[in-house]
């Protein structure tokens, strides 16, 4: 740490930094810490009991929780909201930014308006069809449903039925390569998976349904739209049973995927996803097929589907899409189903929801600029230093691995050589002649809706142009505006979003073991997903194989059988959360050792903590980036993780260095360890 004044000189020739900064940095920390709890039995309590307390949900805030993350992000939204509205620049792009974000903010003066555009969308796209007889008689007319679910993905970028995407192929990770996935479903699929035991849901999703649509089609009668409301859900509910079908991927020439699917006219099928664009499609273009057999049998299940309800469920998925944006009615239907399944309790507030928009869209050009504006490029080349220090020790202890075989041991220590950092952005940005290039077939008018329907077309049409090209860069996040770091498999890359550059995960001119501890436990967290069950099904080019042999195979499933029994959770938990856990493990204990390899002997002092080692400051660090407020003890949050505060209790009770530091009574639980 750098401090160059104000210090105080202790007995054992160490300095406490005494700059504004650094008490900042130390009173953050130290406010949050509840020293009535033993850090031994309750070290995550201890780090953020106080944190708690003083951090409950804003009521502002659309989630039903709030963390170190979503903070962040608020923090980073409000920064990019700053340079949007007073950055000045002649510059097109920024004149169509401004223009944008403007329509976005203004957008409740001219929802009549927007309400009328969008039943002449409707209309355009062949109306709402009203249901026949056959709904109940099982007869069925012909209707050319792939055809409409490919005009609706080239317009608006929406996946009903069937996701029609340009994605990097996993068999050759340097091209992009046209996929055939199952659709987006309206719901989650544990809530269509299970509608009886989710009836509250899917009550509220029934609702969202034909109240919105009631706003749309006045002319039609409620009972009607209600009718045709359930019909739909039935029928989603029977598309999200044969989203269960596992199956591995196949590569065939288009020519082949008419022969599979004969029923429908492949030709004009293309022929209207590609259109106006610049990619070289034909019969012989190899594409990429996720779930063959889902395919077969959403053919077999359409035939049995009056062509009425398939029409009106696109129609709904378009509809569901820009529900947000086209009145405050549209919107607040919309939030009503985000309140049952999620419990937020406000709706995401405007300036929130355009600042999302603008940055999402326009990131190659706000991103530069926001990294210059708040001074970010010295912090980032000291995450990369510690990324560095980080993929060091990975190797290190990977080489020293006593149960890989030597030469799955040489590819795991060359995947990790070649591993590439991303800070989420295009660090040098684009030149004003690319930019001007790449936007400027994008016309931005005063007319929010009609925006929002030409950026989606202008983002589908820029994916689908990358059919067949070579993947020079490493693929950026969607939104700007996040703090979730993550590991990308197809391109073995670890992605470090600007939104970790601030406090807790990282702060500036703070002890170092603290930023180890926070911004580089989440580094290596990432880094062992290279190498758990997904992570190596990829080579270190990048090449999908199978590089491991079968001793390998189960010697892993041997340490990872130490963490199951040491995490104590049933069975179907560890199977969702076993990549999330071994990693957080992964990513402190690499962490830990590199920071110990690259301290340095006279670190200064943080006010506040001055009762703190190093080492213990390593351990807090880690633990405050957890530290969260739920309103709902009840809430779940339906995916891969475990509760926070057992991820922080369960890596460090696993960890000699911890109860060492802490001076705690060891506990005799076997410690697992996995490289």
């Amino acid at each position: 740490m750098e401090c160059t004044e104000m210090f105080i000189t202790l007995p054992h020739k160490t300095s406490i930094c005494l700059t504004e900064e650094c008490r900042n940095v130390g009173y953050n920390i130290f406010s949050s810490l509840n020293s009535s709890n033993n850090p031994c039995t309750n070290f995550y309590e201890f780090t953020c009991g106080n944190w708690k307390i003083n951090n409950q949900v804003p009521f502002s805030d659309s989630e039903p929780f709030w963390n170190q993350w979503i903070r962040n992000e608020f923090i980073m939204r409000e920064q990019i909201d700053m340079i949007i509205t007073k950055y000045q620049s002649k510059n097109s792009n920024f004149v169509k930014i401004n223009k944008l974000y403007k329509s976005c903010l203004n957008r409740d003066d001219n929802e009549s308006s927007y309400l009328k555009e969008a039943r002449i969308l409707i209309n355009k796209l062949g109306g709402w069809k009203k249901l026949s007889n056959a709904a109940t008689t099982g007869k069925k007319q012909q209707y050319s449903w792939l055809l409409k679910v490919a005009e609706v993905t080239r317009l608006f970028g929406v996946h009903p039925l069937i996701k029609m995407h340009v994605a990097i192929d996993l068999q050759d990770t340097s091209k992009y390569i046209l996929k055939f996935d199952p659709g987006e479903l309206s719901l989650p699929l544990w809530i269509l998976e299970n509608p009886l035991r989710y009836l509250e849901h899917i009550n509220a999703y029934h609702n969202w349904i034909y109240k919105t649509m009631s706003l749309i089609l006045p002319n039609v009668e409620e009972k009607s739209l209600q009718i045709q409301a359930l019909y739909l859900i039935q029928f989603e509910i029977e598309i999200a049973r044969l989203n269960k079908i596992k199956q591995k991927f196949v590569r065939l020439p288009l020519k082949k995927m008419y022969k599979r699917m004969p029923t429908n006219d492949w030709n004009k099928i293309v022929k209207i996803l590609f259109r106006n664009t610049k990619a070289d499609i034909h019969p012989t273009t190899v594409v990429q097929i996720g779930k063959l057999e889902y395919f077969e049998k959403l053919e077999d299940a359409l035939k049995y589907t009056e062509s009425q309800i398939i029409h009106n469920y696109i129609i709904w998925t378009v509809l569901r899409d820009l529900a947000r944006d086209i009145t405050k009615e549209t919107r607040h239907l919309n939030f009503l189903i985000n309140s049952s399944i999620f419990k937020t309790k406000v709706d995401i507030s405007t300036t929130r929801e355009c600042v999302d928009l603008v940055s999402s869209h326009f990131d190659s050009i706000l991103l530069p600029v926001y990294v210059t504006e708040y001074s970010l490029q010295k912090d980032i080349e000291d995450v990369k230093n510690i990324s560095e220090q980080i993929r060091k020790q990975f190797i290190k202890n990977l080489e020293q691995n006593s149960w890989l075989h030597f030469s799955t041991k040489l590819e795991a220590v060359e995947k990790l050589k070649n591993m590439k950092f991303s800070f989420g952005y295009y660090p040098e940005g684009l030149n004003d002649s690319t930019l001007e290039r790449y936007y400027g077939e994008l016309n931005i008018t005063e007319n929010y809706f009609l925006n929002v329907i030409k950026l989606k077309s202008f983002r589908i049409q820029k994916m689908l142009e990358k059919l067949n090209q070579q993947v020079d860069d490493i693929a950026v996040p969607e939104r700007a505006v996040q703090t979730n770091a993550y590991y990308n498999v197809l391109q073995n890359s670890v992605i470090i979003p600007l939104g970790l550059m601030e406090p807790p995960f990282y702060y500036r001119n703070a002890s170092r073991a603290i930023n180890f501890g926070a911004l580089g436990s989440l580094i290596g967290h990432e880094m062992s997903h290279s190498l758990d069950w997904n992570g190596r099904r990829f080579d270190s080019n990048n090449q999908m194989t199978n590089w491991w042999n079968q001793k390998d195979y189960l010697n892993y499933e041997f340490h990872e059988e130490c963490f199951r029994k040491f995490y104590n959770v049933s069975d179907s938990d560890w199977r969702i959360s076993a990549n999330e856990n071994i990693a957080d493990f992964v990513g402190v204990f690499t962490s830990y050792q590199a920071y110990q390899e690259s301290k340095e002997s006279n670190e200064d002092v943080i006010p506040f903590l001055e009762n703190y080692t190093n080492e213990q400051l390593f351990f807090i660090g880690y633990s405050q980036v957890w530290c969260e407020t739920i309103e709902d003890q009840n809430f779940m949050y339906n995916d891969e993780h475990l509760p926070v505060n057992i991820r922080v209790e369960s890596v460090l009770q696993n960890l000699n260095w911890f109860q060492t530091n802490f001076n705690c009574m060891k506990n005799h639980i076997p410690k697992c360890t996995i490289w």
